[in-house]
């Protein structure tokens, strides 16, 4: 393959030493922060469109970029809402033929993700959220830069509990790693780092990671019980 994507590279090379102290800071004070106006009046677009949908069923694709998986996710869960978030105006204006006719099921919204989950959790009882995608995320690899990543951020454990199922993938095996790692500081058993073998590509990056030979990883977090 022309172009080749570099594999992930990091002066970290185990689960990072400091993060079971920075989950342990979080789980003794309230995540707050002042929203951004422009992500209340995004979140107002979709419960608008949430009265539109035919029922409450609703995933989110986090992180959403171009939006090809929020179109993929679309076409296999017609019955849901399909919500592509992304904080770069750049990346959700880009041209990409199904945004001249998007599928009824499917909005995409501009909006800082901490922000989002906020709101979700705060409007958290009008729609069922069955699932939660993370695809590919900005891995900040440099070691010094643990604190940006999802699984090391305060509102982590609010982030799982909104949905039924979460999915990660990444390119990064320390990522996913860490991520497993922070559901088991916060009770979550049962997840598990799996190599993945995509049968379609539903990102570019999947698809350009893939096709440059590397390995991909996945991580499946079940909600857990009450």
């Amino acid at each position: 393959m022309k172009n080749k994507s570099k594999l992930v590279t990091s002066d970290q090379k185990h689960i990072h030493p400091d993060l079971e102290a920075i989950i342990a800071r979080h789980k003794h004070f309230e995540f707050k922060k002042p929203l951004e106006n422009s992500s209340i009046k995004a979140f107002d677009l979709f419960l608008n469109k949430l009265d539109q949908h035919l029922n409450k069923k609703t995933i989110f694709d986090l992180g959403c970029g171009t939006g090809e998986s929020t179109f993929y996710l679309s076409q296999k869960y017609p019955d849901h809402l399909i919500v592509g978030v992304d904080k770069s105006e750049s990346r959700l204006s880009r041209h990409k033929a199904f945004k001249k006719d998007p599928p009824r099921n499917l909005i995409f919204l501009q909006c800082e993700l901490i922000d989002f989950w906020l709101l979700a959790h705060r409007h958290r009882t009008q729609f069922e959220l069955t699932k939660q995608y993370l695809l590919y995320p900005n891995p900040w690899p440099k070691q010094k830069l643990v604190k940006k990543r999802f699984h090391a951020h305060p509102l982590f454990e609010t982030i799982l509990s909104l949905a039924a199922e979460f999915e990660l993938r990444t390119n990064w095996k320390i990522y996913a790693e860490e991520f497993v790692f922070a559901l088991k500081l916060y009770g979550w058993e049962g997840s598990e780092v799996e190599n993945y073998h995509p049968q379609e590509f539903i990102t570019n990056f999947e698809k350009k990671y893939f096709l440059s030979e590397h390995q991909l990883y996945k991580v499946q977090v079940k909600k857990r019980e009450a």
